[in-house]
């Protein structure tokens, strides 16, 4: 499983998602979970030499307890100052943890969400690492949300197989991408079915405000567009952002903008190109 988890996640493109999905109710769970990022080659390699953690150890036991095994991944003090809580070792104990919940799903003949939907609050509580949540969630104040909700899950769980859950796509919002399969994108996503797309910003104001304004054309003025800078911006550059693509979508300046001798926000000036 381990194996088929480091081929999936090296496997390269994004994979569309339909605009609202519906859980499936057979057996068969769709396969290993996939992480998507630029530079794969790096997380497989974490992978791999995370997997070592794991090879050898009954299958039976480890998916009994999947939290542990979590645990256990961000905890070896080989790789603690590489940074388990963030970045790539972060992703690839995620990827590995998430192969064992669907390698558990398998076994247990159900979809991952059902399984999952399944646990009692005692089995929910158990997985999470509580150390850096206590201060705000304790777990018996977590048992007693739980409980209190357990009542409705039959209803939501009708619900989210009767109507499924609103879903949004990136395909079409990835930077290097011409202007022609920017709005080829742009009109699939909309024929698809979804109505929220989100587009990659940050590298290059004017080229992200042109972008947009390709998107806005082809998808209509009734599907949303949502922006993902992926943290290269603080919290100035971002309100001065999205100022400046309002201005421009009005074709006009707000008097509060800050701007340069050449009408960008200052900011910008100093955002890479």
């Amino acid at each position: 499983m381990i194996k088929q988890a480091a081929e999936a996640i090296s496997q390269r493109g994004a994979h569309p998602q339909p605009a609202r999905s519906r859980p499936p109710t057979a057996a068969r769970v769709p396969g290993p979970a996939e992480i998507k990022l630029a530079d794969t080659e790096i997380e497989v390699a974490a992978i791999r030499s995370l997997a070592t953690m794991v090879t050898g150890q009954l299958v039976d036991e480890v998916v009994a307890d999947p939290g542990a095994l979590a645990r256990r991944l961000v905890g070896d003090s080989q790789i603690r100052w590489l940074g388990p809580a963030k970045g790539v070792v972060h992703m690839a104990a995620g990827g590995l943890v998430n192969a064992v919940w669907d390698l558990a799903a398998r076994r247990a003949g159900q979809p991952l969400w059902k399984l999952l939907a399944a646990l009692s609050p005692e089995q929910v509580v158990a997985q999470i690492d509580w150390r850096y949540l206590r201060d705000a969630l304790t777990e018996d104040e977590a048992l007693a949300l739980l409980r209190h909700a357990a009542g409705g899950r039959a209803e939501r769980e009708r619900i989210l197989l009767d109507e499924g859950y609103p879903a949004y796509t990136t395909t079409p919002g990835w930077l290097g991408y011409d202007d022609e399969k920017l709005a080829r994108l742009c009109a699939q996503a909309v024929g698809d079915g979804y109505r929220l797309i989100k587009l990659k910003v940050g590298a290059d104001l004017r080229d992200d405000v042109r972008r947009l304004a390709i998107a806005r054309r082809e998808v209509g003025p009734d599907v949303r567009i949502a922006v993902d800078a992926n943290q290269i911006w603080g919290v100035p550059e971002a309100i001065d952002w999205m100022r400046w693509r309002r201005s421009t979508r009005t074709g006009s300046r707000s008097r509060h903008h800050r701007t340069t001798s050449s009408g960008t926000p200052r900011s910008a000036r100093h955002w890479p190109r």
